[in-house]
């Protein structure tokens, strides 16, 4: 059981991760124009 919510856990932080990116991508193209 352990082992599913750290599993878990890392799959919430790479999605968080990567939501975090594009929206940072967003913003940078905003300032680039």
């Amino acid at each position: 059981m352990k082992y599913i919510i750290l599993l878990n856990l890392v799959l919430i932080l790479f999605i968080i991760i990567t939501i975090l990116y594009l929206i940072y991508l967003k913003i940078k193209n905003r300032y680039i124009k």
